[in-house]
């Protein structure tokens, strides 16, 4: 199915196919329509997650208005769903978001860094603990 307008169908189908489908969608969103020059219709119907199965329905009526449009030689709706956010906690890998706020009675830190590997600074931050 082509994703381009054709000469068959302008902007003024485009409307009439969402006219057509306000009534049996509802409060689900339409989106993605596409038409093809030969007549083929695809959309999208944005419904709830939690639905699943039981919105079936729901496409086959949204289907068959659009089959109703003269010029119309397919249709094909097919179901969306987004999950809705879920706000992920930053990964704390270090602990320093702890809830109480650990308090610690440190008073001075001592960095310990060189430019080369292997010289001992584990060593060295172990010893000044």
């Amino acid at each position: 199915m082509a994703s381009h307008i054709g000469e068959k169908f302008s902007m003024i189908e485009h409307e009439k196919i969402l006219e057509i489908l306000r009534p049996v969608t509802g409060a689900h969103p339409v989106s993605g329509l596409q038409v093809s020059g030969e007549g083929d219709v695809l959309f999208c119907l944005e419904v709830d997650p939690q639905a699943g199965t039981e919105m079936e329905d729901l496409r086959q009526q949204a289907e068959a208005a659009v089959q109703g449009i003269k010029g119309v030689r397919q249709v094909r709706a097919m179901l969306t769903a987004k999950k809705p956010a879920q706000e992920a906690a930053a990964p704390d890998p270090h602990g320093m978001n702890k809830m109480p706020v650990l308090e610690l009675p440190i008073k001075k830190i001592i960095a310990v860094a060189s430019g080369k590997g292997g010289v001992g600074k584990s060593t060295v931050a172990f010893n000044l603990a």
